[in-house]
């Protein structure tokens, strides 16, 4: 109710399909029941208010600590939960590949990621909800960071621009479905200078 007319757009947690952020062992049946409960409050003080889901961390992990973000999508839409949110968030990160890489692959982690997700919802009966791009980028820390390579992928600070303008470009062109596309922002939150997130973020090139 105190955020009626100043906040357009809700996100109800972010990562809940890894451990790390959850607490505990991924679980979409917790998860929902934080979903509904939180979604039930926001509509009744605001209706006309956008509610997404959290954003879902990409991994090909099949659990228990930490679930795919397709699996955990699947299971959230199976289990009904589709009656509580307006959007999906997912986190298309570019990894090695650049944006033209299309390859759409559950064990794959790229770009194209979103469009995986994008068919979970299809295949769910949620071609009608919004698809949002909450974090995106290209890591530009250096890939022997700390003596061993990057999980991450790594550019210099000139692809990782170049990367992000043309992954808004083919957004742009082929994804009318995608309401909106996030880049990290290095906003100085204290992140240490080895976090991937600094590595991702636009304006957050590390000193050694």
């Amino acid at each position: 109710e105190r955020y009626v007319g100043q906040v357009a757009v809700y996100q109800i947690w972010d990562e809940p399909n890894l451990q790390a952020a959850w607490g505990a062992n991924a679980d979409p049946g917790g998860y929902l029941r934080l979903l509904e409960a939180s979604s039930n409050a926001i509509r009744r003080a605001d209706p006309s208010a956008t509610i997404l889901l959290a954003g879902l961390a990409p991994t090909v992990e099949r659990g228990p600590a930490n679930l795919s973000d397709l699996d955990y999508l699947a299971a959230l839409y199976q289990a009904g939960g589709a009656a509580f949110f307006d959007g999906v968030s997912g986190k298309p990160y570019g990894f090695d590949t650049d944006p033209t890489d299309r390859t759409v692959d559950p064990y794959m982690l790229n770009f194209s990621r979103l469009i995986a997700m994008r068919e979970v919802m299809v295949a769910n009966g949620g071609e009608n909800q919004l698809v949002w791009a909450s974090h995106s980028g290209w890591n530009s820390l250096p890939a022997d960071w700390a003596g061993a390579p990057s999980v991450w992928g790594a550019v210099d600070p000139a692809g990782q621009a170049e990367r992000s303008i043309a992954a808004i470009d083919r957004a742009q062109r082929e994804w009318p479905w995608l309401a909106v596309l996030v880049l990290e922002r290095d906003d100085g939150h204290g992140l240490n200078e080895d976090d991937p997130r600094r590595g991702v973020s636009v304006g957050g090139q590390p000193k050694r």
